[in-house]
Order: structure tokens, then sequence, then C-alpha cells
């Protein structure tokens, strides 16, 4: 990181001058640009910030990752699909209320209509609940390992060159007992700024996992 006044630790917001090491909370400062992704950019001066962080590293405003409203457009984009998928579903079964009916002996059109409408009232009550509670798992870190592997990387048009590449897991126990392995290779964002014992949270709708 740079050196100046305007600094601030990505973890608990206070400012320090270039510091490798939080003056305040002791936090490790001088992070790889493999903690630095993309798609993390600061909600305020939209600079990039490490994957984990709680405050941006150049304003020091806090960044409320873990909050529904802070993925918007994957949030919305997520409810209109599930919206989209009910009217399908909605018309789907209506259609099937008028047509099956007069083509099978044993269904009439009371019970074809009483079983739509009881169909169509658990699929939009069970997506209701879905939306309103965000659809997502807490968990716990409980373990962080490296292995040493080799990728095939582009170095030019149609030349591929095989190159050593380091593999992060990441094992998390989800509260409900089941247990998953992150794997990815070459970017140690996990291995910098997670610990055994972090809570963290996977975001079923939008894909997207947060430290809480």
């Amino acid at each position: 990181m740079a050196s100046g006044p305007s600094l601030y630790c990505y973890r608990c917001g206070k400012p320090h001058l270039g510091s490798s090491v939080c003056p305040s909370c002791g936090e490790k400062l001088d992070l790889s640009q493999d903690c630095y992704l993309t798609r993390e950019i600061c909600y305020y001066c939209e600079q990039d910030i490490p994957r984990w962080a709680n405050y941006c590293p150049s304003c020091g405003e806090r960044q409320e990752k873990n909050d529904d409203a802070a993925y918007p457009k994957q949030w919305r984009r997520y409810k209109l699909r599930i919206f989209i998928t009910n009217i399908v579903w909605t018309l789907a079964v209506i259609l099937a209320v008028i047509i099956l009916p007069g083509r099978l002996a044993f269904l009439t059109t009371q019970t074809a209509i009483l079983a739509g409408i009881v169909f169509i009232v658990i699929v939009w009550g069970f997506s209701l609940v879905g939306i309103r509670k965000g659809r997502y798992w807490d968990g716990t870190v409980t373990k962080l390992w490296t292995e040493e592997s080799r990728q095939k990387v582009c170095v030019d048009a149609g030349t591929f060159e095989d190159v050593p590449v380091t593999v992060y897991h990441t094992e998390i126990r989800w509260d409900n007992g089941k247990t998953l392995t992150r794997t990815q290779k070459g970017n140690c964002a996990d291995h910098e700024q997670l610990r055994p014992g972090d809570r963290v949270r996977q975001y079923e709708g939008i894909s997207r996992f947060a430290k809480l």
C-alpha cells in the first residue's frame, strides 16, 4: 500500500500512515494484489478494495457488504427471475385446469380448479418467503490449506503455457451441519483475510459470499 496521511485500515477503519500493520488493531495491511478482485470496489469512491474489507483503505467509509441491499442489481435480477418463473408456472397451471378436465375422465373441473389454486398458493408462498429471508446460509471457517499445482495459461493468441499455481482451499462448516470446501487457484484473499473461526454467509440466490 502506498504511504500517505489518508490511508485507513480495511478491517477497523482507523487511519494510518502507510503502515504494514494497523497500529490500532494489528491487522496486516500490506496485502498482495491477489486480495484485490476487480468486482470488489468501494461503494463510495469506487476504488479497488480487498476481498473482505470492512472499510475502504482509500476513503475510510464502511462497506455494508453483508446486507441484502449491498447487492441491489443482483437481488433485483434474482427477484425478477423468480417472478417470471412463477408467472410461467401460474399460466401453465391455468392452462392445465382448462384442458385436463375434458381429457382425463377421473378429473373434474372443480377438482382441477382446487388443485390449481393450492399449487399456485404453494409456489408463490415459498417464493415470497425465500425472497423475504434472502435465501442465505451462515457458517464458520474451519480450516485453510494450500497445495501446489499447474494450469495452462494463454500467453499469446492460441498459445498456452503450463505454469505453476498455488491452489487455496477454504473449508466452511455451515450451521446446518454440511461442509463446503471452496477452492481458488492463484487467489489468496481467503488465506490472507480469513481465519479459522470467522463467520461467513453464502447468498444462495445471487451466488455471493460474504464475511460476517
